[in-house]
């Protein structure tokens, strides 16, 4: 007989991860991304939206938006390095520009190499 995920998951992690309870303070993480437009933005995501309920059940809520119109406040920024991919070339000055003004928005600003390089950061 075949276990849905939910029944692996309590076989594979202890029960603090999985068990149900609500934590009084939540985290708010946002990660500000292109979105699954590559194979290591697939990879970069999805687990987190597989996951979503759970870590938010650890206090840990996650939200996903693809520019700066959707920013809101939050604990936690994430800028997925796809997101100028583009830019780096022509707008350096612009993007740190647009750094700057994210790092006066958060408590925490995460820049997440998604490229394929486990080397130096490339402009693509």
């Amino acid at each position: 007989m075949s276990r849905n995920w939910r029944e692996r998951s309590k076989a594979i992690w202890p029960e603090h991860v999985w068990r149900l309870e609500p934590n009084a303070l939540m985290l708010r993480v946002q990660i500000l991304t292109p979105g699954f437009t590559s194979p290591n933005g697939r990879a970069f995501l999805f687990p987190l939206l597989v996951w979503r309920r759970a870590l938010a059940r650890r206090g840990i809520e996650i939200r996903i938006i693809r520019d700066l119109t959707g920013l809101a406040d939050s604990d936690v920024l994430v800028v997925d390095s796809k997101l100028h991919r583009d830019r780096w070339l022509s707008d350096v000055d612009g993007i740190l520009a647009e750094f700057a003004v994210l790092r006066q928005r958060t408590p925490k600003l995460i820049y997440c190499d998604t490229t394929d390089s486990s080397g130096w950061l490339q402009a693509e």
